[in-house]
């Protein structure tokens, strides 16, 4: 990671660590050698004033009125900010929302996917989906206690992905939470709902798919998957999603790459083209009465589900919308309820034994 192709070669680190100097070691590293690195050091961020959004402002005045006109090159010089998110406008966020193109380091305390992570020159650490940070400091349990106790805390601070408290439209209280899955019955509907990308490229929309099983009117949401794929691999995972579930209905947005995968209709798939209709947040907004009754509830366990709740809960100012996209899209869906309940088909097989007990021929 050079700024050889980079005018100005800058390194975000954001955080939760206490080894700086490490990380400037090897921000050094990693920087062209002709260039130079200013280290000013700056307490820019206690974590209740950025709550005020007076200090936010502050703060990122005083990073352009004074640190950012300190390199000695301007063309060749670096700036390193290291830090922890402590919300979606601090210092952090408003860098990496402007035009400045940036480099980034996070390290959030539970890994949430698979990723190569520069140690030095030409060296990678795997850090593997699910891993701890630093586990001799910070248990598993203590992790998945202080999300439960408090998440915008837990998701700032510990993970890196800052939310506004309570969320934009969708609050956390309209959430359900699950310990496990009702049984699949014949009357229950199990959905797979994808929203596809255009094109893979970290600056395009992701491919996202969701599992979502409905039962009694109520949206059980099992499984977050998200990414950015080719089309072939996008093919692959969701003919393994639907290998996996056997699912009873596969949205699929009829755009971008979803169009073609509509074609697996003919292989027999439960494929049903979806065509949006309005935005993103009028499809949300449409649905909002399944959240106010909570009626959507999420599996504690589910995979991807950190993503999920990153999207749903910045929506519609978050930087990421496609799982938020694939939830609208399984909200919407209008199956068509089985005729007979579970309790009227249970019913129904107890009669049918008690006749033939009786001695009477069907």
């Amino acid at each position: 990671m050079s700024n050889m192709f980079v005018p100005k070669s800058r390194i975000v680190e954001a955080a939760r660590r206490t080894d700086f100097l490490s990380f400037f070691r090897l921000c050094f590293h990693m920087l062209n050698p002709s260039s130079t690195l200013n280290m000013n050091w700056h307490h820019y961020s206690i974590a209740w004033h950025m709550l005020s959004e007076a200090r936010r402002t502050s703060t990122s005045n005083l990073y352009y009125s004074t640190v950012a006109s300190r390199t000695d090159n301007q063309h060749t010089g670096a700036i390193v900010v290291v830090g922890q998110r402590l919300h979606p406008d601090d210092l952090i966020g408003t860098l990496l929302r402007s035009t400045e193109r940036w480099h980034v380091l996070t390290l959030p305390a539970i890994a949430e996917k698979d990723e190569y992570i520069p140690v030095g020159p030409g060296r990678w650490h795997l850090r593997r989906v699910g891993s701890l940070l630093h586990p001799e400091q910070q248990s598993r349990e203590f992790l998945e206690a202080l999300r439960s106790q408090d998440p915008e805390i837990y998701a700032a601070q510990y993970q890196q992905s800052p939310i506004p408290p309570g969320g934009f439209l969708i609050k956390r209280n309209q959430i359900q939470y699950c310990d496990e899955l009702p049984k699949r019955t014949p009357s229950s509907v199990y959905l797979q709902s994808w929203d596809t990308g255009q094109k893979p490229g970290e600056m395009n929309a992701r491919s996202a798919c969701l599992d979502v099983l409905v039962q009694d009117n109520k949206y059980f949401i099992a499984h977050a998957l998200v990414g950015q794929w080719e089309y072939y691999e996008l093919e692959q995972r969701l003919l393994s999603r639907a290998n996996e579930q056997k699912p009873n209905a596969i949205l699929i947005e009829d755009a971008g790459f979803g169009t073609a995968l509509i074609g697996l209709k003919q292989k027999g798939l439960p494929v049903i083209a979806v065509q949006p209709v309005g935005d993103k947040k009028t499809r949300l907004l449409q649905q909002m009465a399944k959240f106010t009754n909570s009626q959507v509830f999420l599996l504690k366990t589910a995979p991807g589900r950190a993503d999920l709740e990153t999207e749903l809960f910045s929506f519609p100012g978050g930087r990421r919308n496609d799982l938020v996209d694939a939830l609208s899209q399984a909200l919407s869906y209008k199956h068509v309820p089985c005729l007979w309940t579970d309790e009227a088909l249970d019913n129904y097989g107890k009669f049918l034994s008690n006749l033939m007990v009786s001695g009477v021929r069907l």
